[in-house]
């Protein structure tokens, strides 16, 4: 493979290098060989890291499939595998193939797949990789007829096996109660071209940032996929030899919406970077922008961008050896950085002076 001119941070003005020969050119970051913005990955953090969660997870019993679609790497694939990762997820069909093509072999996707050309993409890259297992989220009736019509107009022979979301009321998705659940599990089984392989659900969309109150609602969403998992273990719903129950996820949606969902208009556009209000780390800024169709709101558009300073106590925020979120950098919480399409200028100030 040859890096050049057209990969982000590549000296554009310098010929094309093999990626073997990367090293061979001795560039030196603090020298100022290489345009900025650059991440650096320290090896001796990143093996940490990689150790750390997997200690982490043996001691507890459990597996785990780190989310690719941040990192987009197929070299940390490779990593987390090697040190005993179950798979890896992903967020989109077309983020799964990259994955599969690099032989990532176990892969969820956390989201519904129901599009006719995620289900051609999908099913082509099950033909063409035999040995790849793909899971992807179904929480409604809607969806199956959706996959079902494209299996009609297709003529597809191709199975799927998917994981039923199990949801919370007055959040995103899923099935809100356990007989509507249970009764979508029975619909699965009786589905030609489906197969039930697990049960799956959102955490992230329960946290408050208070422990004892995060920690009880947790407890009792576990116990409702426990139950639910064991009604369609009784009805003998499931159909492949290892049954998956996962959790996770990120509030950061949710949280804009506690805020602002009342109080949205054409022009507004409201960023966060607060790990404790759905955020990842602090350098990962979302931003939130409404859009309305004949004055209704619709949907939003949303991005995650990675800076590479933050204001943390060491060049680019973050260090492995950082005690408190307070060392890594600016705390930004749910905030309008444009209001009716007018820059909120004491937000950008503040921004600008711990920057």
């Amino acid at each position: 493979m040859q890096l050049n001119a057209s990969f982000k941070g590549f000296p554009g003005h310098l010929a094309p290098v093999e990626l073997s020969e990367v090293g061979a050119q001795a560039w030196h970051i603090l020298r100022g060989d290489l345009p900025f913005p650059l991440a650096i990955i320290k090896a001796s953090s990143l093996n940490h890291n990689l150790h750390w969660m997997q200690n982490f997870c043996k001691e507890r019993g459990l597996d785990i499939a780190p989310h690719g679609k941040t990192t987009m790497s197929p070299e940390l694939y490779a990593m987390q595998i090697k040190a005993g990762a179950w798979g890896i997820s992903f967020a989109t069909v077309f983020q799964a193939g990259m994955g599969a093509r690099h032989g990532v072999k176990r892969i969820i996707i956390a989201n519904q797949v129901y599009q006719s050309p995620d289900l051609d993409a999908l099913a082509l890259l099950l033909a063409t990789h035999s040995d790849l297992s793909v899971y992807f989220l179904v929480d409604s009736v809607a969806q199956i007829e959706a996959i079902q019509h494209w299996r009609a107009i297709r003529q597809s022979k191709t199975t799927f096996t998917v994981l039923l979301e199990l949801g919370i009321d007055g959040k995103r998705t899923g099935c809100r109660d356990p007989e509507q659940a249970l009764a979508l599990a029975r619909l699965i089984k009786s589905t030609q071209g489906l197969q039930l392989c697990g049960i799956e659900s959102y955490e992230g969309a329960l946290a408050t940032c208070d422990h004892v109150h995060d920690q009880t609602k947790v407890a009792a969403l576990m116990q409702r996929i426990q139950a639910l998992a064991i009604a369609c273990e009784e009805e003998n719903l499931f159909e492949h030899d290892e049954v998956l129950l996962t959790a996770g996820g990120s509030e950061a949606m949710a949280s804009m919406l506690s805020l602002y969902g009342e109080d949205l208009a054409p022009g507004d556009a409201v960023i966060l970077n607060d790990p404790y209000q759905g955020g990842m780390h602090l350098p990962d800024i979302f931003m939130f922008v409404p859009f309305f169709y004949e004055g209704g709101l619709e949907g939003f558009c949303v991005v995650i961008c990675h800076h590479t300073d933050v204001g943390g106590r060491v060049p680019g925020s973050n260090a492995s050896d950082s005690t408190e979120i307070f060392q890594e950098g600016l705390r930004i919480p749910v905030v309008k950085l444009y209001e009716k399409g007018r820059m909120n200028d004491m937000l950008e100030r503040l921004i600008g002076l711990n920057v």
